[in-house]
Formats: structure tokens, C-alpha cells, sequence
């Protein structure tokens, strides 16, 4: 009977390791859990749209275990001015633009003279910018109202597309913007 018992006992262990190894421990809903990896794609649904990625060490409560997949409400804590219920105003009136940074408002002041001349924007920002665009000739994407910094949102969103900015100082150097849309 003891060697039943013992082999039993075995091979629960054995089996929990496997369950354990290839993440396949059910979580029972309300269970608290935690992203383990350093980070991990959220998803609207098993396999569908990537709606977000979380970070190491994520709170989350289970709502529902399904095989593979575990349905999960995330906690914490955003700030008000960060949200809001309506899906409209997510997409709001976007605007894309292309910046040069650089360090010296003297270089800042004979870019823009030559861009008022009509030298071309991006390759300017290519040779002379040290934004992290300029690579991509200065190209920042796309924005919506509220997602860049106010006072480059409130230079931009003055001009009209093709229009080139006045020079803005920052922290990091001095800026010129051009709106493309």
C-alpha cells in the first residue's frame, strides 16, 4: 500500500513539473496573476489583434481559462487626463510631421533660412538633424491632438501642410517642424 501511495505521490510531482514547464496550471477566475516575462503582447482575442503590450510583473486579475489562452482584467492605476469613454475621440483630427533637432540655435536659425529658400526638408534633417527620425528624413508619423508635447502640438497644428515651423527651444536642442498632413 505505501508503494502505492509513494508512486502516487510521484507521480503527481512528475506530472505537476510538466503542467508547470509548459504553463498548462489552470488559473481559476479571480485568481491575482503577473506577467512573468519581460514583456508580453495583450490581445483583443485568442490570436486576434494586438491591442497592447505589458510589462514585466503586470497585475492582472483571470476572468477565464481557456486551454492556452487566459481571459484577464488588468489593475492598476492611469491619471484622469489620460482617458476617455468614448472610442470617437480616439481618433480625432491626426496630423503627421517632419523635424530637425539640433544642439546650437545658430545652426537651428541657417537650417531654417535654407528651408525658406527651399532646400528640401528631409534631407536637411537626414544630414544635420540629431532627433531619432532623422534617418527617416525627420518623419515623426502620425499624432493625434494630445499625443505630442503641448508646445510642439500648438506649433504644429498652426501651420498648414507644407508650412515650416519657427525655431522652438527644448531641453534637448533646438527644433523646426514641417506638417505634412
Amino acid at each position: 500500500m505505501k508503494k502505492h501511495w509513494l508512486l502516487f505521490g510521484l507521480l503527481s510531482s512528475i506530472m505537476l513539473g510538466t503542467a508547470l514547464s509548459f504553463n498548462l496550471i489552470d488559473f481559476p477566475r479571480g485568481t491575482q496573476v503577473y506577467i512573468k516575462t519581460a514583456t508580453e503582447n495583450l490581445f483583443d482575442m485568442p490570436g486576434g489583434e494586438q491591442i497592447g503590450t505589458l510589462q514585466k510583473g503586470a497585475s492582472m486579475l483571470v476572468l477565464e481559462d481557456s486551454g492556452e489562452w487566459v481571459k484577464v482584467r488588468l489593475e492598476g492605476w492611469v491619471t484622469k487626463k489620460s482617458l476617455t469613454d468614448s472610442k470617437l475621440a480616439l481618433k480625432g483630427d491626426g496630423y503627421r510631421a517632419l523635424q530637425i533637432i539640433v544642439k546650437e540655435r545658430a545652426e537651428a536659425e541657417k537650417i531654417l533660412q535654407q528651408l525658406r529658400s527651399g532646400a528640401d526638408f528631409r534631407k536637411l534633417a537626414r544630414e544635420k538633424s540629431i532627433g531619432p527620425a532623422a534617418a527617416k528624413g525627420g518623419d515623426l508619423g502620425y499624432f493625434n491632438r494630445g499625443d505630442f508635447r503641448p508646445e510642439f502640438e500648438s506649433a504644429i497644428l498652426k501651420l498648414k501642410p507644407g508650412e515650416i515651423s519657427d525655431i522652438i527651444q527644448s531641453e534637448i536642442g533646438y527644433h523646426i517642424f514641417k506638417r505634412i498632413e
